[in-house]
């Protein structure tokens, strides 16, 4: 049998386009069975059309075993090349269109989300010191059901590459900067296993502080974040003022804030971390919140209100 026929170019440019098209409907299918967004099915199924070596290896033992002629080899050959071309820039288009939804959607942000429903968090924490106060924000805000997702972020130092890395308890720290992970990973399951309403996950993002924020936006994205909580920039001091501890975190924040598209709060410790523990049930506590966006004041209000009993709205002039 062979495929040299006067319709053969019509034949085979219909035969790919069904064989592309089944290839991106099945990962399209696949990713929504398995609750990833369809835009990440139409990219995988746009991949899965790339033509390598070895289909070209097969197109030329079927020209030379005769089983295709001059006009169909060439053909195949002609839109082997053509999809390949077209694979990456359509993959870029995909992509670009997803986030241009999302970020005209606003679905990721914490405004968009249901009452009494799953808030998914990231909260950034970049040395030990910010554990305490993270974890006071989440004790006070009196948790059920939900599940925030803790990213540690580590200043890469050596290295140029970024690194995202998902923590096991079986892994071996030889420095101090894997030995203040792990401490700040301990931390958290810890309190994971005495709060029934907090599921932690764990992870590092080991990265330049000038391109950190991209590493953390994909992680958002990915996990349908709702809210980001980044520490301050400025850490308490023992005379009652406020010391800064890294610029390059200033930096880091300053990105997010530009970059994200979920809601980004930035946590400012003046004292809550460290002065409340997992027993103190009835211990009176001072925070507030400072709106500089309306879109989503009504839901930050209203996790506001879940950790007080005393809410004070004073409308800020400028």
């Amino acid at each position: 049998m062979t495929f040299d026929t006067p319709h053969i170019y019509m034949f085979l440019i219909i035969l790919l386009l069904v064989v592309s098209g089944v290839k991106i409907g099945s990962m399209v299918v696949a990713t929504t069975f398995f609750g990833l967004p369809t835009h990440t099915g139409l990219s995988f199924g746009i991949l899965m059309n790339t033509k390598g070596i070895m289909e070209l290896i097969v197109l030329y033992i079927t020209f030379d075993k005769k089983v295709l002629y001059t006009q169909s080899y060439s053909t195949m050959i002609m839109m082997s090349v053509v999809m390949t071309t077209i694979v990456t820039p359509l993959s870029f288009k995909v992509l670009r269109s997803s986030r241009r939804l999302m970020i005209h959607d606003k679905r990721g942000t914490i405004h968009r989300a249901k009452p009494n429903t799953e808030i998914r968090m990231v909260a950034c924490i970049h040395r030990t010191r910010n554990v305490p106060s993270i974890i006071s924000m989440l004790e006070i805000s009196y948790p059920t059901k939900r599940s925030p997702i803790f990213v540690h972020t580590v200043q890469l130092k050596s290295h140029e590459s970024a690194m995202l890395i998902v923590n096991d308890n079986q892994q071996e720290y030889s420095n101090k900067t894997r030995q203040d992970a792990l401490m700040i990973i301990k931390s958290f399951e810890s309190y994971d296993m005495y709060v029934a309403g907090v599921s932690v996950h764990p992870l590092t993002i080991v990265s330049p502080y000038t391109t950190m924020h991209e590493d953390v936006c994909h992680l958002a994205e990915d996990k349908h974040v709702a809210l980001l909580v980044l520490p301050f920039h400025k850490h308490h001091t023992v005379d009652g003022g406020m010391e800064t501890t890294n610029i390059g975190i200033q930096t880091f924040n300053r990105n997010m804030l530009d970059n994200s598209l979920c809601s980004v709060g930035i946590l400012v410790d003046r004292g809550i971390g460290g002065t409340v523990s997992l027993t103190d049930q009835w211990i009176p506590y001072h925070s507030s919140i400072m709106l500089l966006c309306c879109s989503s004041a009504d839901r930050m209000i209203e996790k506001h209100w879940r950790m007080l009993n005393v809410l004070l709205i004073i409308p800020l002039l400028t």
